[in-house]
């Protein structure tokens, strides 16, 4: 695995789902790491920008994901939380 597929699919967490192709239908399951402190990872699709970032703040983690159009995303959160989020720009803050 080269490190890109390594920030892309584990450290961000996104995974396109085999019934959404074209990233029509994406899984987002970041992994944070204290190491890294921070890490934004995105790419252009059809519809727009998919992105997935995360940063320790205080005492947590901070985790900002943006959806385009024509995107559902299934997201799941080291916490166990997890929410289906359509198109637009999310905020979520986790304790570490």
């Amino acid at each position: 695995m080269v490190l890109y597929d390594w920030i892309f699919g584990v450290a961000a967490g996104i995974k396109v789902c085999e019934d959404g192709p074209g990233y029509k239908h994406v899984t987002i399951e970041p992994h944070p790491e204290r190491k890294i402190e921070h890490l934004e990872s995105s790419i252009e699709v059809k519809g727009g920008i998919l992105s997935s970032a995360w940063r320790y703040i205080e005492d947590g983690v901070r985790y900002d994901i943006t959806i385009p159009a024509g995107t559902v995303a299934d997201v799941t959160f080291p916490s166990g939380k997890k929410a289906t989020l359509g198109e637009g720009c999310y905020l979520f803050v986790e304790e570490a």
